[in-house]
């Protein structure tokens, strides 16, 4: 299939919306002409359940970038309500956080900036006028920039020494200035560039500390304030950095705004997984984003080895489980569950209101990687795929194949060949590295 020549290359899985751009109603769907990936193949396909409770949402061009790509498997339980919402509401959801974060930074940037800039003009100002009083002290000058009869004293030699000495101070207050703005057009590079510890938290102090810089510039200042106003503009930009790169606070955001629209508006006690890829490129790579809830699973090919790309939330995981463990319980013996709230085998996911309480959460594990021309391909699949296929058939078949079709087809055979009675949904990508 084709995909259609738009702002947005939307595909929608295991559902018939009316406003969908592109369905395929037979279960496959393979482009072989892609945008933000050279191809990508998704098969669904149903399985002994009364209805197709997965879903799947592609936008090849995301934001209207043909370097972002998003591709999402949402994987229903109990009901195809939440699976559905997600697959119709996740992309949009997560370009207002995306665009919102960087309108923030760029807020930020150009505060900060003028913010020095205007410190730079009056600490230059002030050494102009030191300087003045200085040099007429020297030469026995009355200290009144009125008088110019005062210049008319100085000798022709001490007059020439005088110009020269102020020119010399002049110039390395320039030279000072300059250096200050060329740094800060080299900002990407400082040190701070890799701080990890930085949260958006940050981001709204240092937006509330310049909020009302212009009403306050000409109020008396603390020495604490001057020292905050006067850090190294290297400092917050080179934060905003990092925060453009903390995908996982992004991610973390959409995922807990959209399960809030689904607990108080949906009225739904279904829930669903999801796994979210997102491609796109930062600065000269290529870069690979994969947030995860739930059991679904995505996998990272490449010529010798596969890279399990989600965190697994279930039940039979020892680290969820120990984080539940307070709160799974019968609230009546305060003996422990095997699942949660003794009935659902998932320890995160959207959705499912009622299970809150037993410590059922939302939160995704993200993960980041640069992708590189080893990486063969991006395997996406729900867990009715995982429980038959293991981790090492699909690896196996992916090197034996060099097209997504192929593979995405010989994956969901082999777990429906070895009875798996649930639903199934597999999306292949094969990745485009960036020439640079």
């Amino acid at each position: 299939m084709g995909s259609i020549d738009i702002k947005h290359h939307f595909f929608f899985g295991g559902q018939d919306f009316s406003n969908a751009l592109s369905i395929n109603h037979e279960g496959l769907l393979y482009e072989e002409d892609a945008i933000s990936v050279k191809e990508f193949t998704v098969i669904e396909k149903q399985g002994r359940r009364p209805k197709m409770e997965d879903t799947y949402l592609i936008v090849d061009r995301f934001r209207n970038n043909p370097e972002e790509g998003l591709y999402c498997i949402f994987d229903g339980h109990s009901s195809d309500h939440i699976s559905k919402y997600l697959a119709n509401n996740f992309s949009t959801i997560f370009e207002i956080c995306l665009n919102k974060t960087q309108e923030v930074i760029e807020n930020i940037k150009n505060q900060k900036v003028k913010s020095e800039i205007y410190e730079i003009k009056q600490s230059i100002k002030e050494k102009r006028e030191d300087d003045r009083h200085y040099w007429r002290k020297r030469f026995g000058l009355q200290d009144d920039s009125d008088n110019m009869d005062d210049e008319e004293e100085l000798s022709e030699s001490s007059s020439i020494r005088y110009n020269k000495e102020i020119k010399d101070i002049m110039e390395r207050i320039f030279i000072k200035e300059d250096e200050i703005i060329i740094n800060r057009s080299d900002l990407r590079n400082s040190k701070m560039r890799n701080n990890k510890d930085v949260k958006m938290e940050d981001i709204k102090r240092e937006l509330k500390l310049y909020k009302h810089e212009d009403e306050e510039e000409n109020n008396e200042e603390s020495t604490q304030e001057e020292e905050e106003k006067s850090q190294d503009i290297h400092d917050l930009i080179d934060v905003t950095v990092c925060v453009e790169q903390k995908m996982d606070v992004i991610m973390t955001q959409t995922f807990e705004y959209i399960n809030s629209k689904i607990i108080n508006n949906l009225g739904k006690s279904s829930g669903s997984t999801a796994v979210v890829i997102y491609i796109t490129k930062e600065e000269d790579k290529k870069v690979l984003y994969c947030a995860n809830c739930g059991d679904s699973m995505a996998f990272l090919v490449n010529q010798t080895s596969i890279e399990d790309l989600c965190g697994f939330h279930h039940h039979t995981n020892l680290e969820e489980k120990k984080r539940i463990r307070t709160k799974n319980r019968d609230l009546n013996t305060n003996k422990e569950f095997d699942r949660v709230g003794d009935t659902i085998s998932v320890t995160r996911a959207f959705g499912d209101r009622n299970f809150s309480k037993f410590g059922l959460i939302c939160t995704p594990d993200v993960k980041r990687i640069e992708l590189a021309k080893e990486h063969k391909f991006c395997i996406i699949t729900s867990d009715g795929i995982t429980d038959k296929v293991t981790t090492e058939d699909i690896y196996k078949i992916s090197l034996k194949n060099e097209e997504s079709l192929e593979i995405c087809t010989k994956i969901t055979n082999l777990a429906h060949r070895r009875g798996t009675t649930d639903n199934t949904t597999c999306c292949v990508l094969k990745p485009t590295i960036s020439s640079c």
